[in-house]
């Protein structure tokens, strides 16, 4: 499961480092000031789940990685879903994307615990 969420997280970077513009608004809609706040957001997810590889990895090395990508996952339906409620979101691919973390993280959750026994 985590090579899927890692495929999909490397082809939407290099999508996001080529024409991000087109991605953002094809996720969040027209280019505002909330605009910035939602992807800052889901960047901040993001490296929120970096570091806490960086810190798992040294007592769980395999389950390290799935922790991070949960959190990562977590963070990004949370601020999506959040932005997407209140109206700063309107992408046309905004729910669908909130659906496939929602179902990465769910996944990775019972892989995670599937392991744990």
């Amino acid at each position: 499961m985590i090579a899927v969420s890692a495929a999909i997280e490397v082809v939407t970077g290099v999508v996001l480092l080529a024409i991000p513009a087109t991605v953002i608004e094809a996720l969040i809609g027209p280019p505002s000031g909330d605009t910035t706040s939602v992807v800052a957001r889901v960047l901040g997810g993001a490296l929120l789940s970096l570091g806490v590889v960086g810190i798992a990895a040294r007592g769980m090395p395999g389950r390290g990685l799935t922790i991070a990508y949960i959190v990562y996952d977590m963070a990004t339906v949370g601020v999506l879903a959040s932005a997407g409620i209140s109206g700063t979101a309107s992408g046309r691919l905004l729910w669908p994307v909130v659906a496939v973390h929602l179902l990465l993280a769910f996944a990775l959750v019972i892989a995670w615990l599937r392991a744990s026994w």
